[in-house]
């Protein structure tokens, strides 16, 4: 699939897998997948220079594909816990390390019971861990086809994060409504999910996953005037295109 995604195929080989995802939702997912750890080895600087040529002619010719670059550099970018060198201790360290692990044991035979021990077969609750699927967009109202964007939802997924692109230099606070192209609406975001500002180009927001149907989707963007009342400053179409159906 990564040979599919940066065009190394033959042109049967590609038709194959064209017919093999197009006709299979699950595969589509994974080939979805792929292509977000292809931006993320690119970002690492982990493809030979050959592939990082061809990632670049298919994958940073749009706006919308450089800001999933973006995404992923910023991902690289958080910090990480700084790990200690290891370095062979010195016979003194030895020494008192021993001679702490002794105190330990007699503390420990001799400290006492609990008065009531937890049952052996109870187990501790690990909370699950959630699934944010990640979807930025650019542009307003997409009226080509070929160029519509599409959100592939996971079963499994609690919510999307959506980033949006800004056209202009506008500033919050910000409110988003999501409809049908026919105009129901069917999210619109409140003081529970906030509206995040990170820089002067882009807003980010969660939308659950279950509010999410398949087909056609419009997300319109709003932003206080001068007066204080908000009005609408972009808007955004792509298509949905669920997982598996919900039980």
């Amino acid at each position: 699939m990564i040979a599919y995604l940066l065009g190394e195929l033959t042109e049967g080989e590609s038709i194959l897998i064209e017919e093999e995802y197009l006709a299979n939702e699950e595969a589509l997912g994974e080939l979805m997948v792929i292509e977000a750890e292809l931006y993320d080895a690119y970002a690492r600087d982990a493809l030979s220079p050959e592939r990082r040529r061809r990632f670049e002619d298919k994958f940073l010719a749009t706006t919308e594909q450089r800001s999933r670059l973006e995404f992923s550099r910023a991902l690289l970018r958080q910090p990480r816990p700084k790990q200690l060198r290891a370095t062979k201790p010195a016979a003194w360290v030895i020494a008192v390390f021993s001679v702490f692990v002794v105190a330990a044991v007699v503390t420990w035979n001799n400290w006492p019971a609990p008065q009531n021990p937890l049952p052996a077969t109870q187990e501790a609750t690990v909370a699950p861990t959630r699934v944010v699927v990640p979807f930025a967009i650019a542009g307003n109202v997409t009226r080509s086809a070929s160029e519509e964007h599409v959100l592939v939802v996971p079963t499994n997924a609690e919510a999307v994060q959506v980033t949006m692109e800004l056209e202009g230099d506008t500033l919050p606070p910000f409110h988003a409504r999501l409809s049908t192209p026919e105009g129901t609406e069917i999210w619109k975001n409140d003081s529970a999910r906030p509206i995040e500002f990170p820089d002067n180009r882009h807003v980010r927001m969660e939308i659950p996953a279950s509010v999410l149907p398949n087909g056609h989707v419009i997300l319109t963007l709003s932003a206080a005037n001068a007066k204080g009342d908000f009005e609408e400053i972009q808007a955004y179409s792509f298509r949905v295109k669920l997982g598996l159906e919900r039980k």
